[in-house]
């Protein structure tokens, strides 16, 4: 009897806890300072931000306003002209924007500076094609970046390469 008493509490119990919590749900769009309402991608980075890529690039949330990353501002790239197909942080805390024809981006925090990364056929150790697909970090701390046409890249973080 007293087995069947502990089972009809472990059945019932987790039911009433979430008994009579509400859920609310608020949409952010264009009219809020989002980019572009055709949302492609997001990410929470480790210090609590929200960034959004979008058909008209990548603006960055801090759950009250949205910051775009475009041509008015002049110490962050332009990106509103940029299809944003993935976005990453790594372990260093470095958020990486894959774009389908700007290459990849990272975005340092610490020095609140983005670095570029484009293909360029006079460097060989350049990214192997300008549409990327997405970027990885494996267990060793290696990135890599995975391009449209051209297979994967390795990041060489100590040389700034690839």
């Amino acid at each position: 009897m007293l087995k069947k008493i502990l089972l009809l509490i472990l059945v019932f119990l987790p039911g009433f806890s979430t008994f009579g919590q509400e859920l609310y749900f608020k949409s952010l769009t264009v009219n809020d300072g989002l980019t572009q309402h055709d949302v492609s991608c997001f990410l929470q980075d480790s210090f609590g931000f929200i960034w959004i890529g979008t058909q008209k690039g990548v603006c960055r949330f801090d759950g009250h306003d949205f910051l775009p990353f475009d041509s008015h501002m002049q110490e962050f790239p332009d990106l509103s002209q940029s299809d944003e197909f993935d976005l990453f942080q790594d372990k260093e805390g470095i958020v990486w924007i894959a774009t389908r024809d700007q290459g990849l981006y990272a975005c340092n925090r610490k020095s609140k500076k983005f670095v570029h990364f484009s293909h360029d056929e006079l460097e060989p150790k350049s990214l192997s094609d300008d549409f990327v697909n997405f970027a990885f970090e494996d267990n060793l701390g290696n990135m890599w970046v995975s391009s449209h046409s051209h297979g994967l890249d390795l990041y060489d973080r100590s040389k700034n390469n690839f």
